[in-house]
């Protein structure tokens, strides 16, 4: 449905963001003639897809909340000078996409964090905690929890360099890897939960099991997985 209805010769698909919470997700499509990015609602029941949206602005989709009402969209490319890069929240609608917050992520440079994160180049990492609640990390490594209705920072974390934390099936924990070991932490306060065992390495991924009981981390041929 989606290669009928959106994909063009001039388009390339892009990602697919799920709606946990329903059995919906959204198509993320590029167009590089138009310079366009377009979403497309698929409803994973019966295979139809909706007709595809536009984004009112240039803007890469990060993410959708678990029931499909939210959009976060990150800035894609370095932007020019004088501009900063930005993070966008979005309500869904059957037929448009309704802006209502843009900010920048770059935490302030008198703040003693991020240091070495320019405010030009895009987040590289923008999801839902909740519905109002946006995580981010800026390069080369900083993790700000923000409240999205205000463009206000909740708490803000230095994490190892080149890393991105994972979320937890259900969004309430956070993995991150600080210091050369992986954390876990309450998502919505930052608060530590516990420190595991083993070295976390540089540019580790991590991932959660779809049930939340272990945790994957893998970087220089090497895999370690932790029961939770």
């Amino acid at each position: 449905a989606m290669h009928k209805a959106l994909v063009t010769f001039s388009s390339s698909f892009h990602s697919v963001l799920f709606a946990r919470a329903k059995p919906a997700a959204f198509a993320v499509v590029t167009d590089l003639l138009a310079q366009a990015v377009g979403v497309q609602r698929l409803d994973l029941t019966d295979g139809k897809a909706a007709n595809p949206i536009k984004l009112p602005f240039a803007a890469l989709p990060n993410d959708v909340d678990d029931n499909g009402e939210w959009m976060v969209t990150r800035s894609d490319i370095f932007v020019n000078p004088g501009q900063s890069s930005q993070v966008s929240v979005l309500k869904i609608g059957a037929t448009s996409l309704e802006h209502r917050r843009t900010w920048n992520p770059t935490p302030p440079a008198d703040s003693g964090f991020g240091q070495g994160a320019s405010s030009n180049q895009p987040p590289a990492y923008a999801k839902f905690v909740s519905p109002d609640r946006v995580l981010t990390v800026c390069s080369p490594g900083n993790m700000t929890l923000w409240d999205s209705s205000k463009g206000k920072a909740i708490y803000t974390l230095d994490i190892g360099i080149n890393t991105l934390p994972a979320l937890s099936p259900g969004r309430r924990h956070l993995a991150v890897i600080a210091n050369d070991s992986v954390w876990v932490l309450d998502a919505l306060t930052g608060r530590v939960l516990g420190k595991l065992p083993g070295e976390g390495g540089w540019n580790t991924e991590l991932s959660f099991r779809p049930d939340g009981q272990q945790l994957a981390a893998m970087s220089h041929n090497r895999l370690i997985v932790w029961n939770l």
